[in-house]
């Protein structure tokens, strides 16, 4: 992790930045910004906000993440959250060493309502003091797009994996079978065999669906 936050930084400074935030909403449907904040942290919650500096690295959770955050992100300063953000967002970035200076944020990953609370916070620092929240460009996206040998090797892993499941359960349909059996036993396959999950659901269709490419699997 160190060496990624090492490399963020670099980013940051380039732009500008004293500080990042990143943050994953629960809206986040496809999980790539909390891909993003497991990328940095090594966290698997599904709701939490890093918060990034040039000497520091914070996670802010509430008490459901506590003790998570603290075994997965042990190189992270734990701050503990309550309550709506605009009542906790400035206290982090003072804590931060934030005040006055120039924080950016993820848009494609920021709600407006989260946007809207950041903002309610800092309104409570003097104006002299206050801090000014930038959109970012996609920093960790371009972190991401560079893969390191271990990643390679865990993308490679994934797709063998996933052949190998297609593979038995192909080797095993029995007439009867319905689309939802198949599915859920190329699900189990992979779980059995390492899967921490799916990237998404697996796509299985016959007879009138055939052809749609994003069919959901039926009791048929």
């Amino acid at each position: 992790m160190s060496e990624r936050l090492l490399r963020l930084r670099e980013r940051m400074a380039e732009a500008g930045l004293d500080g990042f935030l990143v943050g994953a909403p629960v809206e986040d449907t496809f999980h790539s910004h909390a891909a993003n904040r497991r990328y940095l942290s090594d966290f698997t919650g599904s709701m939490g906000w890093l918060l990034i500096t040039a000497d520091a690295a914070f996670i802010a959770v509430d008490f459901r993440y506590f003790e998570q955050a603290e075994r997965e992100s042990p190189g992270f300063t734990l701050f503990r959250t309550s309550g709506g953000m605009e009542s906790w967002f400035g206290t982090l970035v003072g804590e931060a060493g934030l005040t006055g200076k120039r924080i950016g944020f993820e848009p494609a990953g920021t709600t407006v309502s989260a946007f809207r609370a950041m903002k309610k916070a800092l309104e409570k620092i003097p104006s002299e003091e206050r801090p000014k929240l930038l959109a970012a460009p996609p920093l960790v996206e371009e972190l991401r797009t560079i893969k390191q040998p271990e990643e390679i090797a865990a993308i490679q892993r994934a797709v063998d994996l996933g052949d190998e499941a297609f593979q038995a359960v192909a080797q095993r349909i029995e007439p009867g079978w319905t689309e939802q059996q198949v599915a859920w036993e190329i699900e189990k396959y992979a779980r059995e065999h390492g899967a921490e999950a799916l990237s998404f659901e697996s796509i299985v269709a016959a007879g009138p669906w055939g052809a749609m490419p994003h069919a959901q699997p039926r009791e048929r």
